[in-house]
Formats: structure tokens, C-alpha cells, sequence
């Protein structure tokens, strides 16, 4: 058993999903446990993940009521200040039953520090902020306005959450940065720690069968939220197969999210209904066999300020399972994917479709752009490179 060292219990605060499901909080989790940190995380209840307190793994979990995801700013409000009354309340009763000494908190939305404030001014807690989006960003892609009174509110909670942070861990150099800049921080306290999927069996086991009359599957997998672009992907879908009449091509759409009941209705309203296959979320064995089955992987975010920035996890998970990617050419994904993926005309979703079309018919050229992706995951984004910068961001938050 690794022994404990002194001054490393650690909270983690997260609102957007809970863990296991949050792969990115989980692994954190789990690397901070095998270094010897005692760990807690508290994550709100979503379907499937309700049990108020359970340890897995040695780690213990807290799950804290959360309303429906908010879909305008009076929403947006009262989500927020529900899940921070129960966030404070919550971590009264961690500090008070297991203690802390280090508090993480993971955006959006960039309100957690108000949660982890007293313990920093009162006993010393340090302050990691784990900063994964841009909250006004996401806000400005769901709909809002760059000048409304929302967003100036978001950008005011983003300095202000950077300013509290002993140190920032943000998820690749764009964000590095955008944070740098914003936050006034040197470049040397911001950490990148990418979403990397720590999955060694990836790719391993024959496929499973893919359905009647498909010659070629194309797979999404992730969240389905407004800015996620898979509404708008089935126009792309509808084109390759009502216009061009592709119906050897199959679809295979895995994941869940606000967006997927709308999603579901609109696919049926297209006529679409034979040719994608809706999964709900996959885990464990059968999200490998899902994407393993696929021969082409799609990435669906339109180009925007905020999906400029991104790396997305389901990027990775793709070049992990040697999955060639078509997607539209937003600046850091670009990066990300470099060699490993077909770009559409920016937000052109008949040009993605062509694109899906090229691949589908030059098995040759899915296989040299899935090597390069394997490749290049291996070479610059394995959990174990960001594992390091991980333990590397602890061990000086431990040193102040």
C-alpha cells in the first residue's frame, strides 16, 4: 500500500458530470491515489450516477444534487446557484468528516472557488483550478452574445477564479495561453494537462458485427450539447444518404446529452431512422467493441471562437483506436489531429460529408491516416506523458 504523505488530502470539485463518468476527473483521481494522495471527489447526481457516497477504487465519492442542464441565462443562474449552495454545503461536511488540504476545482462554471474560499482564508487550503473550457465561450456558442450582461459576468468570474488559483492546469497550449494572458500569470504556473484517454486495451478483440448491409461505419462518440454540431451532422448523414444514396454506409452515434432527444426526433423527421444507430453512452468493454467497429470516426464541432480552442477528448480516443477522423479545421484539433484526419470547408457539412465519402471508398487511405494517428497519440499525448504534469503541478502546489 503507498504510504500517505503529509499535507496531501485533496478535494476535487466538479459540476459538469459526475465520476467515473467524467474521464478526465477520473483519472486525475486515480493518478493523485497512486501517488499517495488521499483523494475525495464531489460531482453532482445525473442518471446513472445517484448514490449520494460511495469509494471506488480507495476514492471517496460525494454526489450532490443538480438541476436539469440550463439552457438560458435565467437557468444558467439558477443551475449555478443551486449546485454551489450544495457544493459549499457538501464540502463543509467533507472538510469536517475527512479533511482537506488541497481543493481542485474543475470549470465551467467558474464559480467552484467560491466553494473552496473559506478553507483557503482561513486554515491555508490550496487552490488548483483545472481549468477544461472557456465559459464565455460556451456561453457566446450556445446562443448568448459576446457584449450581453451574462457574459460580462463570465469573463469577470474567469479572471477572478484564475486570480484565486495557487496554480492553473488547463488542457492544451491554446488554453495555456488564452489563461496566461487573461490571468496575468507567468507561463511557467499554468499546466497543461491534456484529456488523454488511459486506455490500454484499446483497439484489442475483434470488431462486432455491423448490421445489416453496411459496408463502411462511421462513428461519433461524446457528448451531444448544442455546441457539439451532431444536430447539424445529420444533415451530413441525410446528404450521403438520401442524396447521394451511400446506403452502404452506416452511422453509429454514441453518447448522450441535452441535445440527443432533439437529435433522435430530427434523424426520424429526416428519414434516417435505418441508417443511424443511437447507443446511448458506452463504457468498459462495449465502448471498445463500439469503436473498434468503426471504420471512420467523426468529429462534429462547427468552427467557432470556443471549438477553436479545443482539444476533444474524443479526438484522442479516436487516434488511440487508430480511427482516421474527418473533421471541419478548427485550429487546435487541426493540431491535435495533424496527419491523421480529412478537413471539411469550415462548417460545410455536405463538404464533410464528401470527405466521409473519400474515406469510405479508399480503404488504402483510412489505414495510413489511422497509423499516423496511432503514431503520433503514442509519441505526444499518452495519459502517462500527462500524468507527469499532473504530479508535477501537485508537487509544487505541496512546496508553497
Amino acid at each position: 500500500m503507498t504510504r500517505r504523505k503529509t499535507g496531501t488530502k485533496v478535494l476535487i470539485i466538479v459540476e459538469n458530470l459526475p465520476v467515473p463518468l467524467d474521464r478526465r476527473v477520473w483519472q486525475e483521481a486515480l493518478s493523485l491515489r497512486k501517488a499517495g494522495y488521499d483523494v475525495s471527489v464531489l460531482c453532482p447526481r445525473m442518471k446513472g450516477y445517484v448514490r449520494g457516497r460511495e469509494i471506488i477504487e480507495g476514492i471517496r465519492v460525494y454526489r450532490h444534487p443538480l438541476p436539469a442542464e440550463a439552457r438560458g441565462a435565467i437557468q444558467y443562474l439558477l443551475e449555478y446557484s443551486v449546485a454551489l449552495f450544495w457544493e459549499s454545503l457538501y464540502a463543509l461536511w467533507i472538510f469536517l468528516r475527512d479533511g482537506f488540504d488541497i481543493v481542485q476545482v474543475c470549470n465551467p462554471p467558474d464559480l467552484l472557488f467560491l466553494a473552496a474560499l473559506p478553507y483557503r482564508l482561513l486554515t491555508g487550503v490550496r487552490l488548483v483550478f483545472d481549468f477544461h473550457d472557456s465559459s464565455p465561450e460556451i456561453w457566446v456558442a450556445k446562443g448568448g452574445s459576446r457584449k450581453d450582461a451574462l457574459s460580462r459576468v463570465l469573463r469577470l468570474l474567469e479572471r477572478v477564479s484564475l486570480g484565486a488559483a495557487d496554480i492553473v492546469m488547463t488542457v492544451n497550449d491554446s488554453y495555456k495561453a488564452m489563461v496566461a494572458r487573461r490571468g496575468r500569470l507567468p507561463l511557467e504556473e499554468v499546466y497543461v494537462v491534456r484529456n488523454s484517454p488511459d486506455i490500454p486495451e484499446a483497439g484489442e478483440g475483434p470488431p462486432p458485427a455491423r448490421g445489416q448491409g453496411a459496408r463502411v461505419v462511421v462513428g461519433y462518440i461524446g457528448v451531444m450539447g448544442k455546441q457539439d454540431g451532431v444536430e447539424a451532422l445529420l444533415e451530413t448523414i441525410a446528404y450521403l444518404v438520401l442524396e447521394k444514396g451511400r446506403r452502404d454506409i452506416a452511422f453509429k452515434l454514441m453518447g448522450t446529452g441535452p441535445e440527443l432527444p432533439r437529435i433522435k426526433e430530427r434523424a426520424e423527421a429526416l428519414g434516417l431512422s435505418r441508417n443511424v444507430l443511437f447507443t446511448g453512452w458506452v463504457s468498459g468493454k462495449e465502448y471498445v467493441e463500439q469503436l473498434a467497429s468503426c471504420d471512420i470516426c467523426v468529429n462534429a464541432d462547427f468552427v467557432n471562437d470556443y471549438n477553436n480552442l479545443c482539444s476533444p477528448n474524443k479526438v484522442y480516443e479516436y487516434m488511440c483506436f487508430s480511427k482516421p477522423i474527418v473533421q471541419f479545421p478548427m485550429e487546435e484539433s487541426s493540431r491535435q489531429a495533424e496527419g491523421a484526419c480529412l478537413l471539411a470547408l469550415p462548417n460545410d457539412y455536405r463538404d464533410l460529408g464528401d470527405r466521409i465519402e473519400e474515406l469510405a471508398d479508399d480503404a488504402d487511405l483510412r489505414r495510413r491516416l489511422g497509423a499516423a494517428g496511432k503514431r503520433r497519440f503514442h509519441e505526444l499525448f499518452t495519459w502517462e506523458r500527462s500524468e507527469r504534469r499532473l504530479l508535477e503541478a501537485y508537487e509544487r502546489v505541496r512546496r508553497l
